[in-house]
């Protein structure tokens, strides 16, 4: 997740959240909703969290998945802008 001050979120999501989009990084693949899920138990996702690892489950899957695989980089949606960034592992 960015920081606020870089157009992060502006304050903690209660974890899991499913309130953020995943859109494949470089292509015109469709926007995902995904919920994300931290490994480490973390009871929230913040502002400026750069070290998390999650598991992703997406919905919609009527879409285009074919673009999320190992190695994709992909932006983290919330409203109207990119709020993180990450890689599928």
């Amino acid at each position: 997740m960015k920081p606020t001050s870089e157009g992060g979120i502006k304050a903690a999501f209660d974890c899991p959240v499913a309130s953020f989009f995943h859109r494949a990084r470089g292509t015109a693949a469709d926007t995902l909703w995904m919920l994300i899920a931290p490994q480490d138990g973390r009871q929230s996702l913040s502002p400026g969290d750069a070290d998390v690892v999650a598991v992703l489950t997406f919905f919609l899957l009527a879409q285009d998945v074919s673009h999320v695989r190992s190695g994709t980089e992909f932006d983290v949606w919330y409203g109207d802008r990119a709020v993180g960034y990450g890689q599928i592992l």
